[in-house]
């Protein structure tokens, strides 16, 4: 199997959509052999972060030593980004042989199971045989969505990290912080160590629970880790010193921007403290922030014209999103938009449209996307100042003869924008 064939196979299971639950993936790695019950994983749920948050464990894992692999969703140009072993993204021919070798069990799941297995599902099965095969010393896993019936959450993990909790996927998850906290809350597990991170008082509340019923421990932020102090400085990049658990580091150069950025770098440093079990080495903690990369957050892409790309998806990823924005200077803001419909998009839009001087709704590839017609009017109520182009490509054309030298595009609202734009921009065929 060749990478073009890999990825026709995992398009065709895309029409099976987003089933949660666990029965389907339990048949399939029963098959592979569990290689699940074989790793040493850290596993990441949370509303906003995840990702950053896994990188940034990871880096500072690999510093220290260790053969990490994470697994992260959703990818923004290729397959292989959601696979990284020592923070490499594995090879198409990598992808396609690992792809090959779990196929047969994947058919022979299907005909056991009462539904087929969702394309997320046959992805988390193949993190799970790749990474077992790889003989990780540590594998960071990403939740995709919720936790309780997530994919990922047949792993049973040393160290859980829940970064946050905020309104979200309220059809699936449940219409209140309480309960979207009960189900991410269920990536804890008997005998793990929970590291949690801003909590309002109902979610942290619910993972106390949580940890008591399965007799584990909990650090959280505040209390037992924090954030000492943090500067912007050149390039928007971050100096931290941080509380861990096990000890103090200072003058942490962090190169991603946004305070947010420091919140995930301060539970990353506390997951990797539990996750070895004693201090850090404030040498390789160092060198590691400042190895940090998370691509599609607050990503500058072009600096003639200043172009930042940024997946913000929720109301409180636009919110971080403005917050660092008020950080850097330009003039006029020329907003490329494209969001899913099954995101809160009236709050989205209510937040950040109105900072627009001109704002241009567009579309990506996803089929869950809002078409640009029904994005438009609902941005139409709130300004003028409005252009419609379906095409993202020609979109991103309309913005760029629409600023002059100190004005600056942004281009958000779905990973999935984030990761059409980069094609775009390196004149690759959107999907």
């Amino acid at each position: 199997m060749d990478y073009e064939s890999a990825i026709a196979y995992m398009h065709s299971t895309i029409q099976f959509g987003i089933r949660p639950g666990l029965e389907r993936i339990r048949i399939l790695c029963e098959k592979l052999g569990n290689p699940q019950d074989s790793l040493k994983s850290i596993h990441v749920a949370g509303t906003n972060g995840k990702t950053s948050t896994a990188k940034i464990v990871s880096t500072i894992l690999l510093k220290h030593g260790l053969k990490v692999g994470t697994y992260t969703s959703p990818h923004l140009v290729c397959y292989t980004e959601r696979f990284e072993i020592n923070n490499r993204p594995i090879s198409p021919d990598c992808f396609a042989r690992y792809l090959e070798k779990i196929i047969p069990f994947v058919e022979a799941a299907k005909r056991e199971s009462s539904e087929p297995l969702t394309h997320f599902e046959i992805l988390t099965a193949l993190a799970f045989y790749l990474f077992a095969q790889e003989k990780l010393d540590c594998a960071v896993l990403e939740t995709g969505m919720g936790g309780r019936w997530d994919a990922t959450n047949l792993v049973h993990s040393r160290v859980a990290i829940l970064t946050n909790v905020e309104l979200e996927h309220t059809d699936r998850l449940g219409k209140t912080v309480r309960e979207i906290a009960w189900e991410k809350a269920h990536i804890i597990k008997k005998g793990c160590l929970a590291i949690a991170g801003d909590l309002n008082r109902d979610a942290l509340d619910v993972v106390r629970e949580r940890c008591l019923k399965e007799k584990a421990e909990l650090k959280t932020s505040g209390a037992d880790f924090s954030l000492l102090s943090r500067a912007t400085i050149e390039n928007n990049a971050q100096l931290l010193s941080v509380r861990g658990l096990f000890g103090s580091y200072e003058n942490l150069l962090l190169p991603l921007a946004g305070k947010h950025q420091t919140e995930n770098a301060v539970l990353a440093i506390a997951g990797a403290e539990t996750f070895l079990g004693g201090p850090l080495s404030p040498e390789k903690l160092s060198l590691a922030c400042q190895a940090v990369t998370s691509p599609g957050r607050f990503e500058v892409v072009s600096t003639d014209p200043l172009m930042i790309l940024d997946g913000a998806h929720n109301p409180a990823g636009v919110l971080r999103l403005l917050e660092t924005l008020d950080q850097i200077r330009f003039d006029q803001l020329v907003l490329v938009l494209a969001i899913l419909e099954d995101k809160n998009v009236n709050a989205m839009l209510q937040a950040i449209v109105p900072r627009a001087d001109l704002t241009v709704v567009t579309e990506n590839h996803s089929d869950r996307c809002m078409p640009a017609s029904e994005l438009a009017q609902k941005v139409a109520a709130l300004t003028p100042r409005y252009l419609v182009e379906k095409s993202l490509r020609k979109a991103l054309e309309v913005a760029a003869g629409a600023v002059g030298n100190d004005d600056l595009i942004l281009v958000t609202g779905s990973l999935y924008t984030v990761g059409d734009s980069k094609e775009c921009l390196t004149a690759k065929p959107v999907r």
